[in-house]
């Protein structure tokens, strides 16, 4: 755990109001945990949010991973 990374990550998710929809902290071990973070926006939002998330220290793998609801294939 880096300290204060928690807190980090939840400083970074208020830049982007309305685009977080849940979030999901799991325990590995005594020393790693993983957070799985659902968002929805605009594609550029999104990526910019990952991107800051994935620069705070002590993040070790960030990794964007980008569906549709189908809407707009209709």
């Amino acid at each position: 755990h880096v300290k204060g990374l928690n807190a980090k990550l939840t400083h970074q998710q208020h830049h982007f109001p309305g685009k977080v929809l849940a979030t999901t902290h799991v325990h590995l071990d005594e020393h790693l945990c993983a957070e799985m973070i659902m968002v929805k926006g605009r594609g550029e939002d999104i990526r910019s949010l990952a991107g800051r998330l994935g620069r705070e220290k002590g993040v070790l793998h960030a990794k964007l991973a980008a569906g549709t609801t189908g809407s707009d294939l209709l």
